[in-house]
């Protein structure tokens, strides 16, 4: 007899970081890269669960990290576009996008947009008074270009089909 898959599963590791994970992980090279409400970003090794590195920031990073050509680009709650070298975390760059998150806003308030590398150029939108939708360069994080949003502005990942960016606003465009 067969046996359904969950009775097959089993843990093989598991990583605690200091707050709750609302981040989706990102993998590659033998690497788990994940977001923590303790401000970090943690690099963890797919294979035995172990810490390799953690980069810590000024908010929660709730946002779900992408990693293109040997970085991870990820945003936290302090506002800020991060990229960081995927084999040790040192900062390549960072820039303010939008205020910090404040303390007491409703809960889709929370959630921060989660960025997408592609072709040399990171796309990730952001939130607050700032409302943009940013393109910056990977490779020096200037801002290549950017486009107003309306007043709510964009908390989700970008999405390319063939040569077409699509993006998502709070304000339902």
């Amino acid at each position: 007899s067969t046996r359904p898959a969950s009775s097959r599963a089993r843990e093989r590791w598991h990583f605690a970081t200091g707050g709750p994970v609302r981040s989706s992980a990102a993998v590659a090279a033998g690497m788990v890269y994940v977001g923590s409400e303790d401000g970090n970003l943690y690099a963890v090794d797919a294979k035995t669960g172990a810490e390799k590195w953690h980069f810590a920031t000024d908010g929660a990073v709730s946002s779900s990290p992408h990693v293109a050509d040997g970085v991870v680009y990820f945003t936290s709650e302090d506002g800020k576009v991060y990229a960081v070298s995927a084999a040790d975390g040192e900062l390549r760059w960072e820039r303010q996008t939008a205020e910090p998150k404040v303390f007491g806003l409703q809960d889709w308030e929370y959630f921060s947009a989660s960025p997408l590398a592609r072709d040399g150029v990171v796309y990730v939108g952001s939130r607050g008074s700032d409302a943009q939708f940013y393109a910056f360069d990977a490779a020096d994080g200037s801002v290549k270009w950017s486009v107003q949003t309306g007043n709510k502005g964009v908390r989700t990942a970008p999405a390319f089909a063939d040569d077409t960016l699509y993006v998502t606003t709070l304000e339902g465009k």
